[in-house]
């Protein structure tokens, strides 16, 4: 076989290891992401010293709000702010 295309094909081997090497380090990157990011509303969830009761029903009113193609007014926001304000 030609030299040029071994160095060709040679190239192309690490070049497809490289990139499956930075397909491997972005899922992990992305599940850090994810884990951070569940930490965050964990604290902030358990900052506001509700009941898992009041977070149930909480999820289900949002979950049900935007099932229904609905979303927020501006008034609806400030209420939303102002209540979570309150504590």
């Amino acid at each position: 076989m030609n030299a040029k295309i071994k160095k060709v094909i040679k190239e192309i081997d690490n070049t497809e290891q490289k990139i499956a090497e930075f397909q491997e380090r972005l899922k992990q990157l992305n599940q850090e992401k994810v884990d951070l990011e569940n930490l965050e509303i964990i604290g902030m969830v358990r900052g506001m010293k509700v009941t898992t009761y009041d977070i149930e029903n909480v999820m289900k009113s949002f979950t049900d709000f935007y099932k229904n193609g609905a979303s927020l007014k501006q008034e609806d926001k400030k209420k939303m702010e102002d209540i979570i304000d309150e504590d």
